[in-house]
């Protein structure tokens, strides 16, 4: 599986990851999930927004909360009858809010 594009960004409606991967070789099924978390006050990590499907483009959103963000990727399918799983690695975003 190669990666083409991943990250989180601060949208007008909160914050968004997106996913957007190529198989060379598909698995069958191929069943694909996006996690987006945010670490609390106790240092845990929350999840605000997982959502599996088919397909390789993946979207999740939550509400704007300043904070340490991470979001990752997860391919789970058989390849040639052997169960394959990829998962991405995390990408982190540190979100603030700016007073002006």
């Amino acid at each position: 599986m190669e990666i083409l594009r991943e990250g989180i960004s601060v949208t007008p409606a909160g914050i968004a990851a997106t996913l957007k991967y190529w198989c060379t070789t598909s698995p069958v099924p191929q069943q694909t999930a996006l996690r987006l978390q945010i670490r609390d006050t106790t240092g845990r990590w929350v999840t605000m927004d997982q959502r599996p499907r088919r397909g390789t483009a993946l979207t999740v959103a939550a509400a704007y909360f300043p904070g340490l963000w991470r979001a990752r990727g997860t391919a789970v399918g058989a390849l040639r009858g052997t169960r394959a799983c990829f998962r991405s690695g995390w990408v982190h975003s540190q979100v603030s809010i700016t007073v002006m």
